[in-house]
């Protein structure tokens, strides 16, 4: 069984963190067998824990535990959303299915 590890930009509100279950649910449908983590910085692990789609929810407020969460990880991607601009971008490290095997780089968004 794989592991995808979402790493999460640190956000103060509730509806910072709402915008992030689309991306979380699309990552449980594109990998349905998959075990998927959440890693931020914030004291959420609740709100994570409690949708469908997450496993489980690492606090992590030094880079050494963030760093850690990656210990046998599939797949890494990292969570940004622009208060400017109200965007949802995610960077896959390793191979996405449906994308003819090519490996992605850079955002997708």
């Amino acid at each position: 069984m794989a592991t995808n590890v979402v790493f999460l930009r640190s956000m103060q509100f509730l509806g910072g963190h709402l915008v992030t279950y689309p991306l979380l649910y699309q990552l449980r449908q594109l990998f349905p067998n998959d075990k998927l983590h959440v890693v931020g910085t914030d004291p959420v692990g609740a709100h994570y824990e409690g949708t469908p789609w997450v496993d489980s929810y690492i606090q992590a407020e030094c880079t050494r535990t963030k760093l850690a969460a990656l210990k046998g990880a599939s797949r890494s991607f990292v969570l940004h959303y622009s208060s400017e601009q109200y965007a949802v971008g995610a960077s896959a490290e390793g191979f996405l299915p449906g994308n003819g095997g090519a490996r992605r780089h850079g955002g997708v968004g």
